[in-house]
């Protein structure tokens, strides 16, 4: 989503972020990441992972 073009998009970022006008703002496991931090991510993406295998198993 563009922020600078969808006012939706904006609301919503705005909303989940807390307020945060900078981009990106990724929502990984509950975490939310406003900017990007690559080693916040990689743990971040590491809970999905986790929680995609625990789903397979059951």
């Amino acid at each position: 989503m563009d922020v600078t073009k969808d006012k939706a998009a904006l609301e919503e970022m705005r909303a989940v972020s807390g307020g945060a006008l900078r981009v990106p703002v990724i929502v990984v496991c509950k975490e939310v990441m406003v900017g990007f931090d690559q080693e916040r991510l990689e743990l971040a993406l590491s809970c999905l992972a986790q929680s995609t295998e625990l789903k397979d198993l059951a």
